[in-house]
């Protein structure tokens, strides 16, 4: 569920003029206006970004299925014996 809405809410942004994008080391999420200059380093955490390498979301993804969870996720809910999720991005 959240990781639709966050989806819809970036979206909403990326139409409106807005850049979203998300920190690699605390997977916070930072939106500046277009004619703004993009931050230098995460307000969270305060890693400096590589912009080359910010333009995805950190999930959970299952192996079998490709459904996205969000990193508190451990398994998937649709297998039983439980999935374990890996690492991905959105």
């Amino acid at each position: 569920m959240f990781i639709i809405l966050s989806a819809i809410v970036d979206s909403f942004e990326r139409a409106t003029g807005k850049r979203v994008a998300y920190c690699r080391n605390c997977n916070r999420r930072v939106s500046w206006g277009i004619a703004a200059n993009p931050p230098r380093v995460c307000r969270k955490c305060g890693m400096a970004f590589k912009w080359d390498q910010v333009n995805k979301r950190e999930i959970r993804v299952c192996p079998m299925c490709q459904n996205n969870y969000d990193l508190d996720d451990e398994n998937c809910g649709e297998h039983i014996p439980a999935v374990k999720l890996e690492k991905g991005y959105e």
